[in-house]
């Protein structure tokens, strides 16, 4: 779970997540694509870094998923 991660790791140490690929990248809406990500990058990002962020693209995944994922990655801003 990202938020629990967060409290142990997040700003201490680089993380490399793993984006729910066997379920929400493959299965929910592009909605649900965009706010996984958003959580990840809120709970284990900080604005000077600390997150890898990687945008695997799984046989069966919908297109419009993987256009969510892409460009939720693509103008990810931290402020």
């Amino acid at each position: 779970d990202a938020e629990e991660y967060g409290r142990i790791a997040r700003g201490r140490i680089t993380i490399s997540p793993d984006l729910n690929r066997q379920d929400i990248l493959v299965n929910g809406t592009p909605d649900e694509v965009v706010k996984h990500i958003l959580d990840m990058y809120k709970h284990l990002g900080t604005p000077s870094g600390g997150l890898i962020g990687y945008a695997p693209i799984e046989p069966g995944m919908p297109l419009e998923n993987i256009e969510a994922m892409l460009k939720t990655i693509s103008n990810y801003n931290p402020g």
